[in-house]
């Protein structure tokens, strides 16, 4: 009933899900070996179960060491590596995708260009836990922030992880058909939003390492202003017009491998939509409530907020800094 259900929204067929729901059974109990599992089964089905493995390897691993930052630090390379899966599967089904492999190399791109920007940042240290959980944890109890990891960190986080990725199923089953203006248009816009996302990471670790040195020394670093770096929050470049554009270009990354799938199928909606609501939606809760954090701790946020759009630039407003002589006695 519940499968018929889902199939039906989806629309895709109950009786290919339950053949695939059958493999993976006769594969767990033994009766089909893992080589020929990989090969015969359906891609994001071998994917789906991996990523079903890891959730309760991660929710362990995050109780034994008291860090839910377990996923986090996956972030940046599941997706990738599911995308490299879906390539060598289709390799070894004696296939072969151009657009499939564009879409890898922008991906493997991304994940290399995140796993630097989150290492520098320390967080895969043994101290790297996300901030924000600490602070979620202090408003729950034991027992609710155990079953929030449960539920959201090690479940509904890899589900998403895994969704975002379906997209390139579209790439597999058109195969290797030539490539179309479309395909240039996509795959530039994508990797255009790779680019703009690592240029806007860039102004944030410039600006936070100004102001850690600033801290330390009371030295002014070049293309700051000490007023500037005394308001705790970043507001110069891309963050003159968007209070996130680094999140906002994460979303588009993730969102238009779908409108990519979508024109070569021809059709507006199809199965692989499951992943870009859901990351959307986790982007706009997660904000809101580094926002909340944010604005208690910096008096200028709430100004910030009403001068500069969100995710999307306000029309005809943006922060505009105020120079001045700065003084370092």
């Amino acid at each position: 009933m519940v499968i018929s259900l889902i199939c039906k929204v989806l629309g895709t067929s109950e009786l290919f899900v339950l053949s695939q729901i059958e493999l993976t059974k006769q594969f767990m109990t033994g009766r089909v070996a893992f080589s020929e599992y990989y090969v015969i089964s359906y891609p994001f089905t071998s994917a789906s179960l991996f990523h079903v493995l890891l959730m309760p390897i991660v929710f362990i691993t995050g109780v034994l060491t008291h860090d839910v930052s377990q996923v986090d630090r996956l972030w940046s390379m599941l997706p990738s590596a599911t995308i490299f899966h879906y390539a060598i599967h289709n390799y070894l089904n004696g296939n072969g995708s151009l657009r499939l492999y564009i879409y890898l190399a922008i991906a493997l791109f991304w994940s290399t260009r995140l796993t630097y920007n989150f290492a520098r940042k320390g967080g895969y240290s043994p101290e790297g836990e996300d901030y924000r959980w600490e602070i979620l944890r202090s408003k729950m109890s034991h027992f609710q922030f155990l079953l929030f990891n449960a539920l959201f960190i090690s479940v509904t986080q890899l589900i998403i992880l895994l969704c975002i990725t379906a997209p390139a199923m579209i790439f597999v089953e058109v195969g290797n058909e030539d490539l179309y203006t479309g395909d240039y248009v996509f795959g530039s816009l994508l990797a255009a939003c790779v680019i703009l996302e690592a240029a806007a990471d860039e102004y944030m670790w410039s600006y936070q390492s100004a102001k850690r040195h600033y801290k330390e020394t009371g030295e002014v670093a070049k293309g700051f202003t000490a007023k500037a770096l005394k308001r705790g929050f970043c507001t110069i470049g891309m963050f003159a017009y968007s209070r996130h554009p680094n999140f906002l270009m994460e979303q588009c990354i993730w969102c238009i491998p779908y409108f990519w799938g979508s024109y070569l199928t021809g059709k507006l909606l199809n199965w692989t939509i499951i992943g870009a609501p859901m990351y959307v939606c986790l982007f706009q809760g997660s904000t809101s409530f580094t926002e909340g954090i944010t604005s208690a701790k910096y008096p200028e946020y709430k100004e910030y907020q009403k001068t500069v759009g969100r995710f999307i630039p306000n029309a005809g407003s943006h922060w505009v800094e105020v120079l001045e002589e700065d003084r370092t006695d």
